[in-house]
């Protein structure tokens, strides 16, 4: 019986996994996950660590996996230094135990290893749930649409497609998009928005973001906005569609309800559209296309009202959902449960 925490390290959210493995099977499953700005809380890293520590291996713990994507957060110079940084205070915060990594060709390596070559360590969280998904689906299109990012992962016969490994050549590959369903600038999703039968040119600043968005369309609710809100105030439908509002220069005085909504849809029905392409290229560049048959295993916040719709776009029309393979919590906290599952094949 093994005992194993997994840490996915990302520039906004820390999150933290706890299993018990045994013969092949999970138990004991606790999962968090903190709202963590790295970019703002650098140096908060080690004693966030270490209470999860506490508050996780309450009596003992075998082994540590880490995966992150922190190092990308301009808190640090280069991505070098960030991974560095990050493994020397995992390994702090967990004195005494043996910390595993994963690279980004899917290889597991125990600290010492990614100190070495850091940059092959450098925003692998993806590897680590990929490498899962193949093993249990065997062939398929793996989408992971969490609040910045989504992930577009082929897979055949057990084995990861993907071209790109890092983070450039992915975003070049197309398989890495910069949306997801909280974080992202709805400047960074449209240039204009429909208002009065006329399209009107937003503001280029941080005004709105996706958690606004799917606020208002029903997608998520106040609970699921976990990050901040760009303007420090609420996170109701009233206050985001005031976020909006301003996106073009306006106010809720200024625009009805329903036309906000209809600002919403629009966006939302964007982001759709950019990531049904992003799943067209990468299908089209390594498995030659869309087959009708093809199965889409869906995770991330965003894998009900961006994923799916994006798949069912371009003729996709199997679905499974991670949990489905995994119990308890853990698709909600996929990488960090991902590398606890592989750091525990080790032990």
């Amino acid at each position: 019986m093994t005992d194993v925490i997994g840490l996915d390290i990302g520039g906004a959210n820390t999150k933290a996994a706890l299993i018990t493995y045994h013969d092949g099977e999970i138990s004991n499953i606790k999962t968090k996950s903190i709202y963590f700005p790295v970019w703002k809380q650098r140096h908060e890293l080690l004693s966030l660590l270490k209470q999860l520590k506490t508050e996780f291996c309450t009596d003992r713990i075998d082994a540590v996996g880490i995966v992150m994507t922190a190092e990308l957060s301009d808190a640090y110079r280069t991505k070098r230094e960030g991974v560095l940084e990050i493994l020397e205070i995992t390994e702090t915060a967990f004195e005494g135990n043996q910390v595993y990594t994963i690279d980004i060709f899917g290889k597991m390596h125990d600290i010492k290893d990614a100190k070495r070559s850091p940059l092959d360590f450098a925003a692998a969280n993806w590897c680590a749930t990929a490498k899962l998904v193949a093993e249990a689906f065997s062939t398929g299109l793996f989408i992971d649409t969490g609040s910045t990012t989504t992930d577009i992962i082929p897979f055949q016969d057990g084995t990861v497609l993907t071209f790109g490994k890092n983070d450039l050549d992915r975003l070049i590959s197309g398989e890495l998009i910069y949306t997801g369903a909280l974080r992202t600038n709805v400047a960074a999703v449209v240039t204009h928005v429909p208002v009065k039968n006329r399209l009107v040119r937003i503001c280029p600043e941080y005004f709105a973001i996706s958690a606004d968005v799917h606020l208002v369309l029903g997608h998520i609710n106040s609970g699921d906005y976990s990050c901040e809100t760009p303007d420090g105030r609420g996170k109701t439908k009233e206050y985001a569609l005031e976020r909006l509002a301003r996106t073009i220069c306006a106010d809720i005085e200024l625009l009805e309800t329903e036309e906000l909504e209809n600002i919403a849809q629009y966006v939302y029905l964007k982001q759709v559209a950019e990531i049904s392409n992003g799943i067209n290229r990468v299908t089209a560049n390594e498995m030659n296309n869309i087959d009708q048959r093809l199965e889409c295993i869906l995770t991330g916040i965003g894998k009900d009202f961006l994923a799916k719709p994006a798949a069912q776009k371009v003729g996709i029309k199997q679905f499974h959902d991670l949990d489905e393979i995994w119990t308890g919590d853990l698709a909600l906290c996929a990488p960090s449960a991902a590398i606890a599952i592989l750091t525990a094949r080790l032990n």
